[in-house]
């Protein structure tokens, strides 16, 4: 079996595993702006909600394409879905996974610190509202975990070491800590139009905790990506998830 058709075969597999974790929007509740779909329209909460599931995804669609088209030359590693497809016949290493878990306990703990920081400063109608719609534990696990690393990791950080690679092929290792920086911090901007629709003004404390934790954890996924393949960044990702979980 030809490359590209392994190449095909993984992006579709990578894409069913991104399409999982957005259908597990549903099961969370979350802000429906009011003004994107008048009452006129007669539509029901789960026929909104599956209105909302089409940007997320073809953001999915166009990662998947960007990360299966450019990876190879960027020396970022899927070796996980690799070895499914069979594009990588060498025994799998526990690593990705086991510095995905280490990676994982340090972002949550960093992002628990940066709420604990932040918590005094923030809005008490913001504090309300985010605990009155908090995502469903398996929308975090699966669309924050996966969903979004296949989107921001493999998808924008992977078109980013391409571009730079093809600047400064012999930068490697600047292009890659550049990828990574630019993808944490486009990976925080991302959720501020959430932020929009729970508050109509968000304070300055409010604006910077959401960056500032998001950036936290966007440095290390992509760390964990350029290093141990995007398999890593998925699992530090969960793991962040349950930590911040635990320590509430």
């Amino acid at each position: 079996m030809s490359s590209r058709r392994y190449t095909l075969k993984k992006g579709l597999l990578i894409f069913l595993l991104g399409f999982i974790g957005i259908c597990s929007l549903l099961f969370s509740p979350f802000p429906l702006p009011a003004e994107l779909f008048p009452d006129e329209l007669n539509l029901s909460e789960t026929e909104l909600k599956l209105l909302i599931l089409i940007n997320p995804t073809l953001l999915l669609a166009f990662s998947v394409v960007m990360g299966s088209l450019l990876q190879r030359p960027t020396r970022l590693t899927t070796p996980y879905f690799d070895y499914l497809v069979k594009l990588e016949q060498s025994p799998l290493s526990s690593k990705p996974i086991t510095h995905g878990v280490v990676g994982g306990v340090v972002a949550g703990l960093a992002i628990s610190f940066v709420t604990w920081l932040f918590v005094p400063h923030l809005p008490q109608s913001y504090l309300e509202l985010s605990e009155s719609s908090q995502p469903a534990i398996l929308t975090r696990l699966l669309y924050g975990g996966i969903t979004e690393e296949i989107m921001v990791r493999f998808g924008l950080m992977t078109l980013f070491v391409w571009i730079g690679l093809k600047i400064a092929p012999r930068a490697i290792t600047g292009v890659h800590v550049t990828a990574v920086l630019m993808a944490a911090v486009l990976f925080a901007i991302g959720h501020f139009p959430a932020l929009l629709i729970m508050v109509d003004a968000p304070t300055p404390a409010l604006i910077s905790y959401i960056f500032v934790g998001n950036l936290a954890g966007g440095v290390v996924f992509g760390y964990l990506y350029w290093k141990q393949g995007l398999e890593s960044a998925m699992v530090a990702h969960i793991v962040t998830h349950l930590v911040m979980m635990v320590f509430g």
